[in-house]
């Protein structure tokens, strides 16, 4: 079980979800905001579900890179894996065209959590080379006074 990762400062709190613990093929795992608080008191994206964790379900703040058209999934042939970043390596099951909601069987990505202080935290995501494809990036999340900025 990974705790939530929370960035404070100033009026803001926000709570990221470990990429280890999102799951799922469909959202980037790094940066996935479960909640925000501001004052204390101001609570945004909570659950739609309480104290349920299901990605699917609605829940905060998350990213995608790309739900209609996937790289590398025509070069992949059924029951090959393809890249989605953000995720990991995805299996093709078959020859239908690539379906964003699918519960595709998932390799995770490599996350490195780098806490650099109380108010920011870096994703270094290590990419594993798949036909042809590989992306190795960086994201840090920093709360500065009553916002939250993505680099």
């Amino acid at each position: 079980m990974h705790e939530d990762i929370v960035l404070r400062g100033g009026r803001l709190a926000v709570a990221i979800k470990h990429p280890a613990a999102v799951g799922g093929a469909r959202f980037d795992r790094t940066g996935f905001v479960a909640e925000a608080t501001l004052d204390g008191r101001h609570t945004f994206g909570a659950y739609e579900i309480p104290n349920v964790w299901d990605p699917s379900k609605g829940a905060g703040l998350c990213g995608e890179f790309g739900n209609q058209r996937m790289l590398g999934y025509d070069e992949a042939k059924p029951g090959e894996w393809f890249p989605k970043l953000g995720v990991g390596l995805l299996r093709r099951e078959s020859d239908e065209g690539y379906r964003f909601m699918k519960a595709y069987e998932v390799r995770p990505y490599r996350v490195d959590v780098i806490r650099e202080d109380e108010s920011r935290v870096l994703f270094d995501v290590h990419p594993e080379p798949c036909l042809g494809f590989a992306v190795r990036y960086r994201k840090r999340l920093a709360v500065e006074g009553n916002a939250l900025r993505a680099d």
